[in-house]
């Protein structure tokens, strides 16, 4: 078993820790590798506060120490975030595989947290794309259908 760390994004962490997310599909090859068993550690943005050990989390307006937010801020980037101060513990449920990103379906989009919103006419497949561009833009545009590492998981923690 390895661990690794994942970065997700405020909407992410909610979908995640309200059981709409158990996929994630990333870019690279240094995913190709990740097996059924691996551990994924969840970076979110947060700020701590050394003196107490209190950790603050941005996505859910909650702390470490049971508290509702009280921390305007700044906040610390996910990518600063250490281990110690991850709430979120992923399992991986199947090997990773590979997949051009435009086979998705809406049964995929409904495990990668992406909701459907009638009332502006869009579906899950639309939705999923809108999310995709926030994330990656130009650099792996929808239209170039990248080959992405679909990674299926389950929480572990909390």
């Amino acid at each position: 078993m390895t661990n690794h760390c994942l970065i997700f994004s405020g909407p992410m962490i909610r979908a995640i820790l309200e059981g709409r997310k158990t996929v994630t599909r990333r870019i690279g090859d240094r995913y190709k590798d990740w097996k059924k068993g691996d551990l994924i550690w969840v970076k979110e943005t947060f700020y701590h506060i050394g003196e107490t050990g209190e950790v603050f989390y941005r996505a859910t307006g909650d702390s470490n120490l049971g508290k509702e937010l009280s921390w305007p801020g700044p906040w610390k980037p996910s990518i600063f975030m250490r281990r110690a101060f991850s709430r979120i513990i992923l399992e991986m449920t199947a090997d990773a595989r590979e997949e051009p990103l435009q086979d998705i379906t809406e049964e995929d989009c409904d495990h990668e947290g992406t909701q459907f919103y009638e009332e502006d006419g869009s579906d899950l497949i639309g939705n999923f794309k809108n999310v995709w561009y926030s994330i990656y833009g130009d650099k792996a545009p929808w239209s170039s259908n990248p080959i992405v590492h679909p990674l299926e998981f389950r929480k572990v923690k909390p």
